[in-house]
């Protein structure tokens, strides 16, 4: 695993528009219509998001719950992610939480 980053620094794996490009792409079903899931276009973070990384529950289910929501995926396909991918978009989230991390940023 590459070593973490310093804080302030952008994760060079966090795409310019927010993105994050999985290093183990997903296929999951709706239905009968089958979805490819390549990269998971994340937005910033807004204080709901704050609600929901601070309740009392688990770390791994709020993580789970949050980027369900910023991806707009369903959770079980956030559960189903390699635990890399996981651990890379947690640290987009901490990216995101840092002071300056805003310049240039969209939503």
């Amino acid at each position: 695993m590459e070593g973490r980053r310093k804080e302030g620094e952008r994760p060079s794996f966090l795409n310019k528009d927010l993105s994050y490009d999985l290093l183990v792409p997903k296929t999951y079903r709706v239905g009968e219509t089958e979805h490819r899931v390549d990269r998971v276009q994340l937005r910033r973070l807004t204080g709901m998001d704050m609600r929901i990384l601070e309740e009392a529950r688990p770390y791994t289910d709020r993580l789970f719950r949050i980027v369900s929501d910023m991806a707009d995926l369903p959770i079980v396909v956030i559960e189903k992610l390699d635990a890399v991918d996981i651990d890379r978009i947690d640290d987009c989230l901490g990216y995101f939480r840092e002071p300056g991390s805003v310049t240039g940023a969209t939503s």
